[in-house]
């Protein structure tokens, strides 16, 4: 049978890592990639019985890879992201890239998608015959079966969050111009399809029963019941009544000097600010313009790089810039019409940048830290800034406002760049305020742990001190300050 029906534990690819992956994240990936094989086994009763996943977060080393095994160039440009292909002697392979394999959250999406694929090769492969399948097809069932995942994962109900995302043109027109950008209102087609054929495997069977059909639309009209003709007349119907009394966000993306991004990925998301997770994304044209239609919530709205996962820059609804400062909502309860300035170079970094830069007016604070015997020390691992042996460094930058102290904002791992700091800020008094954060593990899950001050103290020039009025304060006004060598003393590190 091209399909198996799980009996206990299925069976798990085979995982390579390349390049510098830390062994607790590996065993965290091991875990995820698990679990995403279970939920497709226990759901739908498909497993791939044998393949092999490539992970690196260093995409040259993927590409290499994969141009080893293949014989061709690596098919995701931005180094970003994942992908499935069959070769004669090595089988299926799935290769995953970039930053984002450290991102738990963005990993969790991308390997469901990714095996989903990995289950469609092995569905059509072993039937033994040559297939052809409209590419709105594999990717929607794709990243539908991915949200599934991901909401069940979160213990979302499904049922109570349908799918629908910006329904700015027809869907027979989004088939026939099909990219990346139209993944999402792929996915809302074919829960609209699985919901309307009463069936949940539906999107399964299409594709065990394709090879055995004439061509892709018999197929289709056995499985989910209605014409392709008739569908798109139907889904399109269905759209436009979910959007009535919603309201447009459109706007454009432009440079730090007025020019139009083209092909930038703007996404409006109801995440943290509703009680189920909601995103609506658009891509740039060529005049970098960008529209939306939604209902009315409170948003936070992203740009990133087309072709890419990670959303790192935040739009700020005030400034009207878009960096990497925490995401600033606004309700949308009326047409919004938004110029969206960004630094271009922003949208090309891998990493998430410091927060303010690109934004005009901003200064740099910026050095480094050293340990005890003078050593840089190293970023830290998952968000916790630097690491000194087997605990973390935390650092926050305050600044005085209205007689008092507040905290600004915090480096973590991402935010170091060659074991350096930097802050951007405006004019104002600022302190460096230290936390030394300790490892405690925790009981009953290998490989977790939680983490704790054992220390806090502010930079001044000679060190450390826990006392805060007499901490260094920098004043910023019309120049950077850099060169800052935050050196701790060995009495501020927890005694053995």
């Amino acid at each position: 049978s091209p399909v198996y029906v799980a009996c206990g534990e299925p069976v798990l690819p085979r995982i390579v890592f390349l390049g510098d992956v830390a062994e607790e994240r590996r065993a965290a990936i091991r875990d995820e990639v698990a679990s995403v094989v279970r939920f497709y086994a226990e759901r739908f009763g498909v497993v791939v019985p044998e393949s092999t996943l490539y992970v690196s977060p260093d995409a040259r080393a993927v590409a290499v890879a994969y141009h080893e095994l293949t014989g061709r160039g690596y098919p995701v440009f931005t180094g970003a992201g994942g992908t499935v292909t069959v070769t004669p002697t090595a089988g299926i392979l799935t290769f995953v890239s970039g930053p984002l394999v450290n991102n738990s959250d963005d990993f969790r999406r991308l390997i469901a998608h990714e095996h989903y694929h990995a289950i469609q090769y092995h569905i059509l492969r072993a039937g033994g015959k040559p297939y052809s399948s409209p590419e709105w097809l594999v990717e929607g069932t794709a990243t539908y079966s991915e949200y599934l995942y991901s909401t069940a994962h979160a213990g979302i109900d499904h049922e109570g969050t349908r799918l629908v995302y910006n329904p700015q043109a027809s869907f027979r027109d989004v088939a026939a111009s099909f990219g990346i950008q139209h993944y999402e209102e792929a996915a809302a087609a074919i829960d609209w399809l699985v919901e309307r054929s009463g069936n949940p495997r539906s999107h399964v069977e299409y594709w065990q029963n394709l090879e055995s059909a004439e061509n892709w639309s018999d197929t289709f009209a056995s499985v989910f019941g209605i014409t392709i003709e008739e569908f798109f007349d139907a889904f399109d119907e269905y759209r436009a009544g979910t959007v009535e009394g919603w309201h447009r966000v459109r706007g454009r993306v432009v440079d730090l000097d007025g020019h139009p991004i083209p092909w930038v990925q703007v996404m409006l998301d109801r995440g943290s600010y509703a009680p189920h997770p909601q995103q609506f994304i658009a891509v740039t044209d060529d005049g970098g313009k960008f529209e939306f239609t939604v209902p009315e919530y409170a948003y936070g709205l992203f740009v990133a790089q087309w072709g890419t996962l990670v959303f790192s820059l935040f739009y700020d609804f005030h400034s009207g810039y878009a960096n990497a400062c925490t995401d600033d909502p606004t309700v949308i309860d009326r047409t919004l019409d938004i110029e969206v300035k960004v630094m271009r170079e922003l949208l090309q970094r891998p990493v998430f940048p410091p927060c303010n830069e690109g934004v005009p007016g901003f200064r740099q604070i910026s050095g480094h830290v050293l340990a005890p015997d003078g050593t840089r020390l190293a970023p830290g691992r998952y968000g916790y800034g630097y690491q000194y042996m087997e605990d973390f460094l935390g650092m926050c930058l305050e600044r005085y406002v209205g007689l008092r102290w507040e905290q600004v904002s915090c480096v973590n791992d991402n935010d170091i760049r060659d074991q350096s700091f930097a802050f951007y800020v405006g004019e104002g008094s600022y302190r460096l305020r230290l936390r030394y954060l300790v490892r405690f593990p925790v009981p009953g899950h290998q490989g977790q742990y939680n983490y704790g001050v054992e220390r806090e103290g502010w930079y001044i020039d000679s060190g450390i001190t826990a006392n805060p009025d007499l901490a260094t304060v920098f004043e910023v006004a019309d120049a950077d300050i850099t060169g800052i060598e935050v050196r701790l003393p060995a009495d501020f590190l927890p005694s053995e």
